[in-house]
């Protein structure tokens, strides 16, 4: 399970490092980067397994305000207000192999491999200074059981340097209940299959995460990011005979190309 993850270790919040939609010019140009790094982080959220994950990105945003990105998937950013903008986006959810381990002994073996569908979200996003923040929606296109999704973010830039950016990021996460079932409940099939006690998941908050991301550039082209946050279970999440603990933590770094 990877969502609440992407966003702290891929981009703390939606905003950290998102690039501002500028007026389109006569000939559209494109800002594209790559990068690749690390993660240290529990296999499933909640769970006591921490395993490195090797991480992957690509970001491609054109001054019209298209982008397809590993994060945000691909759509187009509207230009609101100076201080507001709108993207609109595409994207897959995230999966969870049953093989997935939530301590050393245990495993989600019988609970089934939840695959990745398609996504239809908006990003409202506001920036005023150092202050940067944003509100994403997420609903499944598949329908049924898959759920929907909300993030709010607020990010804080604590230090800007020529040699270094340090922001403070801030985000909470919320589920409906059939997002929340499919994360965090045990339904009877799977409880018949696993060691797991039958457990009905509600909607509302899922996770709280605070953390800092540290950007340090090389050259014009180079720059390294780093990330550490605290990650803490809330509402029916955290009651969950999937999650062994409430709170943790995780980091990571990305050496990151700017064509």
């Amino acid at each position: 399970m990877r969502y609440p993850l992407a966003l702290a270790l891929c981009g703390l919040s939606a905003l950290a490092w998102a690039d501002e939609v500028k007026p389109a010019a006569s000939a559209p140009t494109w800002a594209v980067s790559t990068g690749v790094g690390a993660a240290w982080t529990p296999e499933v959220m909640g769970g006591r397994y921490d395993h490195v994950r090797w991480l992957g990105q690509v970001s491609a945003v054109r001054d019209d305000g298209w982008f397809v990105d590993t994060r945000d998937g691909m759509g187009k950013a509207w230009q609101l207000a100076p201080n507001w903008s709108l993207p609109l986006l595409l994207a897959a959810s995230d999966r969870r192999a049953q093989s997935s381990r939530i301590d050393h002994d245990t495993s989600l073996e019988g609970m089934g491999d939840i695959g990745a569908t398609a996504q239809a979200g908006a990003l409202l996003r506001y920036q005023q200074g150092d202050w940067k923040l944003g509100a994403k929606y997420l609903s499944n296109l598949k329908g049924g059981m898959q759920g929907q999704q909300l993030a709010l973010s607020v990010d804080y830039t604590l230090l800007t340097r020529p040699s270094a950016v340090l922001v403070l990021n801030s985000a909470l996460m919320a589920g409906d209940r059939h997002y929340m079932q499919r994360w965090f409940g045990v339904n009877a099939e799977q409880a018949a299959n696993t060691s797991f006690s039958a457990y009905q998941a509600g909607g509302g908050w899922s996770q709280g995460v605070v953390g800092l991301t540290l950007l340090v550039p090389i050259d014009k082209h180079w720059q390294v990011i780093g990330r550490a946050a605290y990650l803490r279970m809330l509402g029916s999440s955290q009651d969950s005979p999937l999650v062994k603990t409430h709170g943790y933590g995780a980091g990571g770094g990305l050496v990151q190309y700017n064509w």
